[in-house]
């Protein structure tokens, strides 16, 4: 009989450890929950963190492949984006404060870029070879259009102005090039070979009358009219 009692207190003794146990758990779950609920609120009650801070974002495929890099190189920030072959495609950054727009092709040669530079806003176009075949850009209120060979040499250079407006004409020799330009008042001036002095000039006179010379290379007028 003295064994059965000792044997009845010992499960009653862990019955109520267990007991305890239980009722310590169901207090930390409850507590638990009433953190994450409190912090549930607070986080609708707080306004959203906006500023996110780091030296460089990557941005990866699904792949894990990076496919778009924002970070600061020499104090100027830049923008990179990459094809699935992992090469440079464009990139907008910053050049000693100037931005710069980068476009390139799948062997990694620039083809096109758009640029601001010591305020002169400027788009150019390249080859597959990387060398400019064509440019526009503005300087001081003077637009130009430019094309250039192969070689690198100016073709066709287009300018305008507020008063004058002039078409250049270049051959693979300097002797070969040719200028028409127009504006000042009424006057049309067609330029030539050697120093480029006008060789053709179409006016009007006061009196509406129109005017024309023909001089040789050193300005020397060989016809006029009236």
């Amino acid at each position: 009989m003295t064994a059965q009692v000792s044997e009845l207190t010992a499960v009653v003794a862990r019955l109520e450890k267990v007991e305890r146990q239980n009722r310590r758990l169901r207090g930390a779950g409850i507590a638990v929950l009433v953190l994450a609920a409190a912090g549930l609120l607070m986080g609708q009650a707080l306004p959203r963190q906006r500023t996110v801070e780091a030296e460089e974002f990557l941005l990866r495929d699904a792949n894990g492949r990076i496919r778009a890099s924002l970070s600061v190189f020499d104090g100027d920030p830049g923008l990179s984006l990459i094809d699935q072959a992992g090469k440079l495609r464009a990139g907008l950054s910053l050049v000693d404060g100037d931005p710069l727009l980068n476009l390139k092709d799948e062997a990694g040669k620039s083809r096109a870029s758009l640029s601001v530079f010591d305020g002169t806003p400027g788009l150019e176009f390249r080859d597959q070879a990387g060398k400019p075949r064509a440019k526009l850009w503005a300087v001081d209120g003077w637009p130009s259009l430019s094309f250039r060979d192969h070689a690198g040499n100016p073709r066709i250079v287009l300018d305008a102005s507020d008063t004058v407006s002039s078409l250049w004409l270049g051959g693979q020799a300097s002797e070969g090039t040719a200028m028409l330009l127009a504006g000042l008042g009424q006057d049309l001036f067609l330029g030539g070979p050697g120093r480029g002095l006008p060789l053709v000039s179409l006016s009007a006179l006061p009196n509406g009358t129109p005017y024309m010379t023909l001089t040789d290379k050193d300005s020397r007028i060989l016809f006029k009219a009236p």
